[in-house]
């Protein structure tokens, strides 16, 4: 972890194992709140600035969308909590340019794994 495919490797592996998490938890939360919320089905429009309701909505009435806002809203928190994790792991023992580039390297990794991980899982829903 103290050079740059290290310091690359293992903030990916946290960043990509916090998206996972949080897609998952986000699909979690969405279907216990539309389990006692069955009125978000009649709602025709939703608007999505500042509404608490809006993701639950979304998960019942267009779940592509859906998946898309999750997978951007995953991909920015994951990659933020993800370089603190390491920063707190590392950031007294490694040089401070490993570090960013190690950063940077792990941003466009991770970004590229949100992507394919959208586009197989928009292409499974559209074969059902």
């Amino acid at each position: 972890m103290y050079n740059l495919i290290g310091a690359t490797v293992v903030p990916s592996f946290i960043s990509v194992l916090l998206f996972l998490g949080l897609f998952v938890l986000s699909g979690w939360v969405s279907y216990f709140y539309l389990s006692f919320n069955e009125w978000v089905y009649q709602v025709k429009d939703m608007g999505a600035w500042f509404n608490p309701s809006f993701m639950t909505w979304l998960y019942a009435k267009d779940f592509k969308r859906w998946v898309k806002w999750t997978t951007g809203a995953g991909l920015v928190v994951s990659l933020y909590f993800g370089a603190i994790l390491f920063g707190l792991l590392s950031l007294g023992e490694i040089v401070l340019e490993i570090f960013l580039g190690g950063i940077f390297l792990t941003i466009l990794v991770v970004s590229l794994f949100s992507w394919f991980f959208y586009k197989s899982y928009i292409s499974r829903l559209t074969q059902e």
